[in-house]
Parts: structure tokens; C-alpha cells; sequence
């Protein structure tokens, strides 16, 4: 067992993403970002990222290929759409689990970063956070674009008040959770381009 953070970039100016950083002691940011680049806030392009985070003695490390949604493996796919379902048991993605794991046996602090300022509106919540709290059991930690945190239970709490669901009466937490999860990952509908 172990425990990381997640992050968005958003719109943050990267010295108020340092802050937020040093606010949790983050001393590693894993990029899950599917192409680390951006037109609108090109201070979080990789290569700028990679050098401003080392500067703050900050390891950037890109797992675009583990972690990204845009997958290029034609078996993440169903009818033309990612399924995260499938996703999870890809050979990269579990690479990814177990370079996670690694990292949080060797001390580091992690952060997963994506771009999307609302995790729940993000995959580092309910693709990539979900895996890891379901094959590591680790404690999962969100950075609000405020600085607060909101660890993944509560999130998914929150979740479940936020989408609508035509359960059954008799449904469990877990089955009502699992539901929930499938309705947000309907709407982020990633095609193979």
C-alpha cells in the first residue's frame, strides 16, 4: 500500500503549479497526458515542463504510452471507441501499474498529471485512479484546482450524487459505483483517429 496525488494543469501559471506541488511535497509528476503538449497553456509542453520541474528538483516522467486515453493498441478498442475496460488489462497500462508501485517503494511522492481541471471530468480519475486503487490498493489523493484534496472514495462519492442512475432498487454500492464510472467513460467517448 502506498499513496499519490493527482493533478490538473488547467489554466494554473506554472509557478502557482510549482506551489501547489511543494504545498504536497510532490518530488515526481507522471504525465498521463495522451500528447503533453499544448497550444493554450504551452508552459506544461513537455519538454518546458520537464525543465521547469527540474529546476524545482521535480522528476517529470512521461507515461503517455501507459497511462494516455488515446490508446494505439487496436484491441483497446470497441466499435471504434476505447474501452477502458479493456484498457486496463493492456500489457502498457499494467506496465504502468507496476512502474507506480516501483516508484512508491523507492519514496517517491507522485503526481499523476493530466490537463482537466475537474478530475472526475478527467481518465487520471476514472481510468488510471481507479486501476491503481483496484490493483495496488493505495490511497488516492486529488488536487482541486483550488489546492484542496479530495482522496478517490470521496470523489467517487461525489460522483455518484452527480450522475444520475437507473439502478435497481436491490443494487449494491459496488454494482451502482461500477455503473456510474461506465456512464462517465459513455460520455468521454474516445474514438481511434
Amino acid at each position: 500500500m502506498g499513496s499519490i496525488f493527482t493533478i490538473g494543469s488547467s489554466i494554473h501559471a506554472i509557478d502557482e503549479f510549482i506551489a501547489l506541488l511543494n504545498k504536497y511535497k510532490i518530488n515526481a509528476v507522471a504525465d498521463v497526458r495522451s500528447v503533453p503538449y499544448s497550444k493554450y497553456t504551452p508552459q506544461y509542453n513537455r519538454e518546458k515542463l520537464n525543465n521547469v520541474l527540474k529546476e524545482n528538483q521535480i522528476n517529470y516522467l512521461d507515461f503517455n504510452k501507459e497511462f494516455g486515453a488515446r490508446r494505439k493498441e487496436p484491441e483497446a478498442y470497441t466499435n471504434g471507441i476505447v474501452d477502458f475496460k479493456k484498457v486496463v488489462n493492456l500489457p502498457e497500462f499494467l506496465c504502468g501499474i507496476e512502474r507506480i508501485s516501483e516508484g512508491i517503494s523507492k519514496g517517491y511522492n507522485i503526481a499523476l498529471l493530466c490537463a482537466e481541471k475537474n478530475p472526475i471530468n478527467c481518465h487520471r480519475f476514472f481510468l488510471v485512479s481507479k486501476a491503481l486503487v483496484e490493483k495496488l490498493g493505495i490511497k488516492i489523493d486529488h488536487i482541486l484546482y483550488d489546492g484542496s484534496v479530495i482522496n478517490h472514495h470521496d470523489l467517487e462519492k461525489k460522483m455518484l450524487k452527480d450522475i444520475i442512475i437507473k439502478n435497481d432498487l436491490f443494487d449494491d454500492y459496488k454494482t451502482s459505483l461500477e455503473t456510474a464510472y461506465e456512464e462517465i467513460s459513455i460520455k468521454k467517448k474516445i474514438k481511434n483517429d
